[in-house]
């Protein structure tokens, strides 16, 4: 299928070359492959066949190489797990899955995809356990995330309405063997979606959390203050103002996630810096609207611009200064007139 991007409402005729390579993408057909050989799956989520990397398992295929000595290293460890488990298993995870932006725009599809196969197979989940690195100690330095403490409340919380009936939850560093498994592959690249699938999925969370759809009417700011970097430099300046135009203050991290479904769904403008909370406009109404802060010039990050789009929620966008960082890092500082002038627009058109 093509998905073909609505331009963000409030485009500058001198951005739009900044936009534009996102514009039409050419998303492929999902792809459900069965296998049964000897397959070795890694806690992070890496499918090999007899020994050999299968490719369409990886996150970005530039760590092939790295990936290909972890078989190496677990080869050399194989005392340790040659049990065969017979399966079927399914498997829709990769290296990337446990932030939450990558769990809900990239597992959780590939995971609704197959949900024909749950009845019959156990489902393959990430490694989880607090405070330990899911990597072999000599590579972790590729991976800056720590796995997700046991019990992480975002993934319990989006796996409840699948009712999965037998799953594998991956213990660090000891990879499954088994004889019989299903790989749901990628639907897209990151940052880009199959439209119709992410509309089906907010239905189904939607459906499953919401007890009566109302016309949404709240106006919603996402602060990330507990996040470990990229901030509001003035943000205690933006939360008065937003507030002076009835604007909630919200930190998601400290809600459940069926409440965030709760709360997207009857959101009616969201504004949030560039960040993992703004995966929750997956949960928004068609129709609604969007503000992302981002860095000026930020011609990288357009999950959230084709997320909005997918979803058809009406996305618009203001640049601001950073702090000399890169953008995937830095620092910003909101001018507050222009923020006045778009949270305006984006509430007289939603």
């Amino acid at each position: 299928m093509v998905s073909q991007r609505t331009l963000p409402v409030n485009l500058a005729s001198a951005e739009g070359t900044l936009f534009e390579h996102e514009r039409v993408k050419e998303i492929p057909d999902h792809q459900l492959l069965p296998y049964q050989d000897k397959m070795m799956v890694t806690p992070d989520g890496v499918l090999y066949q007899r020994g050999a990397l299968v490719s369409a398992s990886l996150y970005n295929t530039t760590h092939r190489d790295f990936f290909e000595g972890t078989y190496r290293w677990y080869y050399s460890c194989r005392s340790w797990f040659e049990r065969n488990n017979p399966g079927p298993y399914l498997l829709a995870f990769d290296a990337w899955s446990l932030g939450y932006f990558h769990w809900m725009t990239e597992f959780i599809p590939r995971l609704f995809m197959s949900r024909a196969l749950i009845p019959e197979c156990t489902v393959i989940l990430p490694a989880v356990s607090n405070g330990i690195w899911n990597k072999p100690a000599a590579h972790r330095s590729l991976f800056k995330t720590p796995v997700i403490p046991s019990g992480a409340e975002y993934m319990t919380g989006s796996l409840a309405p699948f009712h999965l009936n037998r799953v594998y939850r991956h213990t660090p560093r000891v990879p499954l063997i088994t004889s019989q498994l299903y790989f749901s592959a990628h639907l897209a690249p990151s940052g880009n979606y199959n439209d119709e699938v992410m509309r089906s999925i907010r239905n189904f969370y939607v459906e499953s959390f919401v007890n009566v759809r109302e016309k949404p009417n709240r106006l919603i700011y996402v602060t990330r203050k507990l996040a470990s970097r990229r901030f509001v430099e003035n943000e205690k300046a933006v939360i008065d103002m937003l507030r002076s135009h009835g604007f909630e203050i919200h930190t998601l991290e400290t809600m459940t996630f069926a409440d965030q479904v709760r709360l997207l769904a009857q959101t009616r403008v969201l504004v949030g810096q560039h960040g993992a909370a703004l995966t929750n406009l997956l949960f928004m109404q068609e129709g609604t609207a969007v503000l992302e802060l981002k860095t000026t010039g930020d011609s990288q990050n357009l999950c959230y611009f084709s997320l909005a789009s997918a979803l058809q929620v009406k996305y618009l966008y203001q640049f601001c200064d950073g702090d000399g960082r890169s953008v995937q890092d830095a620092n910003i500082v909101v001018d507050l007139a222009l923020l006045e002038k778009n949270i305006m627009l984006a509430v007289s058109i939603s």
